[in-house]
């Protein structure tokens, strides 16, 4: 039985979900609901997703506070009322590199 989740889309995505800060969707893993998101939101996919439809490397994705990464990544399975985060990775340093000077 699919889960009703709420997904939360952090700020330097949001231009590709129409500003929206959170949206309801439906999965019974991490990747059926992020499938669906994207569905409303094809822009956003393709930001999300590489063209093998693997996560892109720069995007976390965390399920209750814990990153999927941990977990069992796209196929983490889900609850009712689970709360997703979808988060791009921030780099920082004007080169890349994180100097501790």
């Amino acid at each position: 039985m699919k889960a009703k989740v709420n997904i939360e889309i952090k700020s330097p995505l949001r231009q590709f979900a129409e500003n929206r800060k959170s949206v309801e969707s439906e999965g019974r893993t991490v990747k059926e609901a992020l499938d669906s998101l994207v569905t409303g939101y094809p822009k956003l996919g393709r930001q999300l997703f590489k063209e093998t439809n693997q996560l892109n490397d720069f995007i976390n994705i965390f399920v209750n506070g814990s990153d999927i990464r941990s977990q069992r990544g796209l196929d983490t399975t889900l609850k009712e009322n689970d709360r997703l985060i979808i988060m791009p990775a921030i780099a920082g340093g004007a080169d890349g590199h994180c100097n501790s000077r």
